[in-house]
């Protein structure tokens, strides 16, 4: 399989293709996330502040301590919080969220691939993830796509 891939990547149309196809991909999944200057829903400044409070909480001078008990386990969002906290060291707590939501949607086609491999079926079928009834596809282990 690496060897198809290494010979592949020696053709200039494949290689020019595939960059082509990566930066349609970067260019979808971040400018619907970088075009507004406010964020896009409810939910995202909501988001926002739960991981800068996660962030904080043993900061003395934010009293978070006092007021709140951290209860990581029944949280939904952890590893989403977790990653906002981590990037909000660097970047501001706006384009810390952003940049977590892209790389959450970067990485969906891979989640697809692992849930269709753990059921046995093409992990081919994750790429299908761009269509509203794409875990419909997966569970079923069909594509329209020829590849697969």
């Amino acid at each position: 399989m690496l060897r198809r891939a290494l010979k592949r990547i020696d053709q200039p149309a494949a290689a020019i293709a595939g960059l082509a196809a990566v930066a349609l991909c970067g260019y979808v999944v971040v400018l619907p996330l970088w075009a507004p200057h406010t964020p896009m829903m409810t939910d995202v400044p909501f988001h926002t502040a739960t991981a800068a409070g996660i962030r904080h909480y043993f900061d003395p001078e934010w009293h978070f301590q006092e007021q709140f008990v951290l209860r990581l386990i029944g949280v939904p969002y952890l590893f989403f919080y977790g990653l906002i906290a981590a990037l909000m060291t660097v970047f501001s707590p706006l384009v810390a969220t952003r940049i977590a939501i892209a790389l959450m949607l970067a990485l969906l086609p891979a989640g697809f691939a692992i849930l269709a491999w753990g059921m046995r079926k093409s992990p081919l079928l994750g790429l299908r993830c761009d269509s509203r009834n794409s875990l419909r596809a997966v569970l079923r282990g069909h594509s329209g796509s020829r590849w697969v």
